[in-house]
């Protein structure tokens, strides 16, 4: 059946139109370093490493504008037409902030959030909101980052997109970004596509479209995983975190080796106090995209059906303007209808600590 509610749409990308809207937020001594490397910032160029144009070819403006650089475009093309509420901005994907010099991807990192805030959340449109793009390569920039504009009331969450120092996130030594997000009350997103700059996979780098695409989720598992083991969600109680374009499908595999090997590993991590499976289901989401396929819609189900709670974790996504997003009434027809409402809309508000709008609230009454 299809869905016909309100939908909390949690991973939209935008870009800028040209590289000068970065560039002119620099401070002078970064801008012509970053005119010579231009390539790096060019709006709207594929995933490094996985080759070819990665948008929709009719999110392209008249003029040849960039995909994802409008606002009005994303409002015909996915806002109005899909009774989007809420729309999280992830920048294209944000590895612009995981540039390998440091104090260049933290002069970056504050540019990119100027120019989010100013043109897009800013913008007059209410469904807009924003991630604080951070470079994690120094912990404590991140979290003056974090400081300096989480607080603006459009901002969402704090956009991790690659692991600075070459270790997972929930090393201790990122400690001061989750210090950081707690205290503003966001919570943080990890978001496949950062780590090409870095090690993104456990083998060599990809060198084609299917082997990227086979590979990508590795590190934001790792990732996940990390926090667990680091005990960060015990060290930061009312931190939740967000896994972003990373599908869903190996899920039941983390989790039951996870819970497996609990009681034996407990000896090595005395600070996990609970099951990963209880962190996991009440202080994480996952987004839908990509959704992985199965010869048959309820086989998937079945497969996810295996983590206790799960229905509780996954939150929409279209990933727009993607050539692949995933639309709502995809979704809506590979996931059972009894998880509609939590999946489009309840879950994310969760997550985010958004209250449900009167609006939604009586639409989901009415579907009920």
């Amino acid at each position: 059946m299809p869905y016909d509610g309100p939908v909390i749409d949690c991973d939209v990308h935008h870009t800028w139109p040209d590289l000068e809207h970065i560039v002119s937020r620099l401070p002078a001594d970064a801008r012509e370093r970053l005119r010579e490397r231009a390539f790096r910032l060019r709006p709207g160029t594929a995933y490094p490493g996985a080759g070819g144009a990665n948008k929709r070819l009719d999110s392209y403006g008249p003029e040849g504008e960039p995909p994802g650089s409008s606002l009005a475009m994303a409002q015909r093309q996915l806002f109005d037409p899909f009774k989007v509420e809420r729309a999280v901005m992830t920048f294209d994907v944000g590895h612009e902030a995981s540039e390998p010099n440091p104090y260049l991807a933290r002069q970056l990192a504050r540019a990119m959030n100027d120019w989010s805030i100013e043109t897009w959340l800013e913008a007059g449109d209410e469904r807009v909101r924003g991630a604080v793009i951070v470079n994690t390569h120094v912990p404590e920039d991140a979290a003056a980052e974090i400081r300096r504009v989480g607080g603006h009331p459009r901002m969402a969450q704090v956009l991790l997109a690659g692991a600075g120092l070459g270790m997972p996130l929930g090393h201790p030594a990122y400690h001061a970004i989750y210090d950081a997000a707690q205290e503003v009350g966001l919570p943080i997103a990890i978001h496949v596509g950062g780590e090409t700059a870095y090690q993104l996979s456990a083998g060599a780098q990809p060198i084609s479209r299917l082997d990227y695409y086979g590979v990508t989720g590795q590190p934001v598992v790792h990732h996940l995983l990390s926090l667990i083991v680091h005990g960060v969600f015990e060290r930061f109680r009312a931190l939740n975190a967000i896994i972003v374009e990373a599908g869903v499908a190996w899920l039941p595999w983390l989790v039951t080796k996870l819970d497996a090997a609990y009681a034996d590993l407990r000896r090595e991590t005395p600070w996990v106090k609970r099951l990963p499976s209880e962190y996991l289901r009440e202080r994480v989401g996952l987004t839908t995209q990509p959704l992985e396929l199965t010869p048959a819609a309820g086989q998937l189900t079945d497969y996810l059906s295996v983590v206790p709670g799960v229905e509780d974790m996954l939150c929409f996504a279209s990933d727009y303007p993607h050539w692949d997003a995933d639309e709502l009434r995809f979704i809506g027809r590979r996931i059972p209808v009894e998880w509609h409402s939590r999946l489009f809309y309840e879950n994310a508000c969760r997550l985010y600590g958004w209250e449900a709008s009167t609006e939604a609230r009586r639409a989901l009454e009415a579907a009920a």
